[in-house]
């Protein structure tokens, strides 16, 4: 028999992100402190990110340690654990929206208004639709779920 899917609410989400976040402000502060106003810092602290999240997701935890203490886990669309390839793909589909943030394209003062706009679209799926999906999980066959399937 097969078990029905529950998909993760928009709080749980938003409470595992921000554990996930107070996490890595320690690496990030390190990096930051060691590489002060160097433009090795900021690629420091995504490099960090990317690493986390990758890592977590495609291990057997399935989830990062913020999705794992509220029993959430990202799984593929077709049921699957997530592969390192996978979990790369999805931490770079979630980090889109911030790069105008890191290009010399858009001028400092517009950046972070064109962020904010960017994920207001790009995570607000998340909120409104039944699966619970932002863009990065639907570019990315992906869903975030309570327990384990």
């Amino acid at each position: 028999m097969k078990r029905s899917i529950t998909y993760a609410g928009r709080l749980e989400r938003l409470f595992a992100n921000l554990i996930d976040t107070l996490i890595l402000v320690i690496p990030s502060l390190a990096i930051a402190s060691l590489f002060k106003g160097n433009p090795v810092a900021i690629l420091g602290t995504f490099m960090a990110s990317l690493a986390y999240y990758t890592y977590f997701t495609a291990s057997h935890w399935q989830a990062t340690p913020g999705k794992r203490l509220l029993s959430l886990y990202v799984i593929r669309t077709d049921g699957f654990s997530l592969t390192r390839r996978d979990a790369l793909e999805r931490f770079l589909a979630y980090s889109l929206p911030s790069l105008p943030l890191y290009t010399s394209l858009v001028p400092e003062e517009v950046a972070p208004l064109l962020v904010f706009w960017l994920s207001l679209i790009w995570f607000v799926p998340i909120l409104v639709t039944p699966e619970r999906a932002g863009y990065h999980d639907r570019l990315c066959n992906t869903r975030v779920i309570v327990g384990r399937l």
